[in-house]
């Protein structure tokens, strides 16, 4: 009886472990990459090496960065901003080591600072700065119609279709979907140049990257096919992709636009309807 008692108890241990090693399994199973990549928190790395289809804009965006000040940190010549596979760039500032170093005591001498050329250029664009944080709070209602003339930029709906999910930093959906049919047409919500195309930058399926101008980026992601290259300049208007479900559970195309860098909602500067 008690060798019996024994058997079953041990029985039930193993029984156990099995279960507890099952369930582990089933944990690390479960960690699979999830599609929408653009809703990850990606803590920015002091440094990046390129890899083969990286863009400088494509990096950038990634990592919610104003590419022109990965460009003056890493000396990248414009316009091209040309990188290479293997190569190194600094995304965050380097500190400086020694935190203990005090500046020099200034001497002042009761007349007025000079101000230099070059200090009134800096002083200008810290304005010029300042004013476009205030456009963007103040940003102008769209107007109705088919165009809406948001920030000095002419916008369109990139395409036709039900907005299935909007802007919402809070829940790290950096722009809106439209539900659509496979293969409808994508079109440029503004006039701009391809900076990128391609599927590198994960959860984003096929991808298109326009710049409108130094301010102002626009993404349109989970095409089906791309009809334009890095490089191309496009009209407002004009088909650059076809809609897909590349890295998508259904047939959608994800939009996003960046200002400086950071996400902004495109229902401001798309027209209403």
């Amino acid at each position: 009886m008690i060798k019996l008692i024994l058997k079953s108890r041990v029985a039930l241990l193993i029984s156990f472990l099995l279960l507890s090693l099952t369930g582990c399994d089933t944990d690390k199973v479960s960690r699979v990459p999830i599609k929408e990549g653009w809703k990850q928190p990606l803590r920015t790395p002091v440094t990046y090496i390129v890899e083969k289809g990286d863009s400088l804009y494509s990096i950038a965006w990634l990592y919610g960065l104003d590419y022109r000040q990965i460009a003056k940190d890493n000396h990248l010549v414009p316009p091209a901003y040309k990188i290479q596979a293997g190569q190194k760039l600094r995304l965050r500032p380097q500190q400086t080591k020694n935190k203990n170093v005090s500046a020099a005591p200034v001497k002042t001498t009761g007349k007025p600072p000079v101000v230099t050329e070059s200090a009134t250029n800096a002083m200008t664009s810290s304005s010029k700065v300042d004013a476009e944080k205030i456009a963007q709070i103040a940003a102008p209602t769209p107007s109705s119609g088919s165009t809406a003339k948001v920030s000095g930029i002419v916008w369109a709906w990139p395409a036709q279709g039900k907005i299935v999910s909007t802007f919402n930093p809070d829940d790290l959906n950096r722009g809106i979907d439209i539900a659509g049919k496979l293969g409808q047409p994508v079109v440029a919500a503004a006039s701009g140049k391809v900076v990128y195309a391609g599927s590198g930058l994960r959860g984003y399926g096929q991808l298109i990257i326009l710049k409108h101008n130094d301010n102002f980026l626009s993404a349109y992601a989970h095409n089906q096919k791309l009809l334009v290259k890095e490089g191309q300049t496009v009209k407002m208007g004009q088909t650059i992709a076809n809609l897909g479900d590349t890295e998508a559970k259904s047939p959608m195309l994800h939009f996003e636009i960046r200002q400086n860098g950071k996400p902004v909602d495109p229902l401001k500067f798309l027209p209403t309807r």
